[in-house]
């Protein structure tokens, strides 16, 4: 998915960091745009000391049709969202399930604009939570990598992608590549460390 401004009404910061407890979050929607377009399904992952102990999925019934092309990308038809409950509901149930917990994801500015506008347009609220974009840590840990969908880092970690752009199967990639970086950021600054200490014991004259 397209690059995606910070909306107007999220209030939480961007977190370069790899926190241990946090809720990887993905949506689906009938397009690119949060002010125009629709929310098709939410799901999100809780994680514990980076163990996964929650989770919260739901199809949304959105206020037209769903496009033929995104049929076609994430699976995800009319028939499908037909008895599904709207996103004023749905939206409730995923904030109660998300608290004041770190937001995971993957280009996570496009999932945050649209929860946002969503909490502001039915219940005039702002989304204060802080969030990690993975895709952020990936372009810093990863410089050399060039392509950086999440799909392209999955697949360079050997992490599977099949059901990708179905919102709980992209959660769940999005945590393989989150805890591969953080696994890659850690040997990363124990070798600077070990670096470091090698040059004082030289300067030392030990």
């Amino acid at each position: 998915m397209s690059s995606v401004k910070k909306n107007r009404y999220i209030d939480g910061k961007l977190l370069l960091a790899y926190p241990d407890d946090y809720t990887v979050l993905d949506i689906e929607t009938t397009g690119l745009s949060p002010q125009n377009d629709y929310i098709t399904e939410i799901s999100a992952i809780k994680y514990r000391n980076n163990r996964r102990v929650d989770e919260f999925s739901s199809l949304v019934k959105p206020e037209l049709s769903i496009p033929y092309y995104i049929t076609r990308l994430t699976g995800i038809n009319d028939a499908m969202v037909a008895d599904a409950p709207a996103i004023d509901e749905v939206i409730l149930s995923f904030m109660d399930f998300l608290a004041d917990d770190i937001i995971a994801g993957y280009n996570v500015a496009f999932d945050l604009s649209f929860i946002a506008e969503n909490l502001a347009g039915h219940y005039a609220k702002r989304l204060a939570n802080d969030y990690v974009d993975v895709m952020k840590l990936a372009q810093n840990e990863l410089p050399f990598l060039g392509r950086y969908k999440q799909t392209a880092v999955a697949e360079y970690f050997n992490i599977a992608t099949a059901g990708a752009h179905r919102a709980l199967v992209d959660c769940n990639i999005c945590n393989g590549c989150y805890q591969k970086l953080k696994e890659l950021a850690g040997r990363i600054i124990i070798c600077r460390l070990s670096k470091k200490s090698l040059q004082s014991y030289r300067l030392s004259g030990a």
